[in-house]
């Protein structure tokens, strides 16, 4: 994505599962992994955007598939959703060395068993991987009815309309702090590219 957010019409967002979304936002994993759903397209799954929100779901969310004892929390329909993750793909690649995508487990919370699946599903084994650096924006944005169609289906990314934001967007994003502090993120990034080759994007 080369445009700048001022120039937006609309913010991108990544559909992922609650409880990654919540591993992400407290430091403990920096990789999204990604197969893809029915409705990408012909393409399949792209990295289509370089700086999104993450829109947290708990759609096809099993809390047996990721590791350790965790909590889902229940998202009321009639409730706003709050966004509050502002995220850059620092690297992406695919990969299709089934070994290489085990020696990733130390650095995301997915069980060995969903991320088998994901990696055989479809024609060609493989996963998308992005190392990601995730900021926190001070004032959580609201969206209202984030079960609407538009919203729905088996997709990676979202369209979030830029008139549901505040005027002060752009200075939010500007101002979002950083989940991990840049030396622990460095030291953590230079671990994960010992095990696989990551071009910056």
């Amino acid at each position: 994505m080369s445009e700048t957010v001022n120039e937006l019409t609309t913010i991108p967002a990544f559909k992922e599962w609650q409880i990654v979304c919540s591993a992400l936002a407290s430091g403990e994993q920096m990789l999204i992994l990604r197969k893809g759903g029915i409705a990408e397209g012909r393409e399949g799954f792209r990295w289509q955007h370089s700086r999104f929100l993450l829109f947290p779901t708990q759609f096809h969310q099993q809390a047996e598939g990721v590791r350790g004892d965790r909590s889902i929390i229940a998202m009321n329909a009639d409730q706003p959703l709050a966004l509050d993750l502002w995220t850059e793909t620092v690297a992406t690649t695919r990969i299709s060395d089934w070994s290489l995508v085990e020696s990733l487990s130390p650095y995301h919370i997915w069980t060995p068993d969903v991320v088998r699946e994901r990696f055989a599903w479809g024609d060609e084994p493989g996963l998308s991987v992005a190392l990601v650096r995730v900021r926190r924006l001070a004032n959580p944005w609201q969206i209202a009815d984030a079960n609407r169609k538009a919203f729905g289906g088996c997709r990676s990314w979202l369209k979030l309309p830029l008139s549901e934001w505040p005027a002060d967007h752009s200075l939010q994003i500007a101002n979002a702090r950083p989940i991990i502090a840049d030396d622990e993120f460095e030291h953590r990034s230079a671990e994960i590219r010992k095990i696989i080759d990551l071009p910056c994007d």
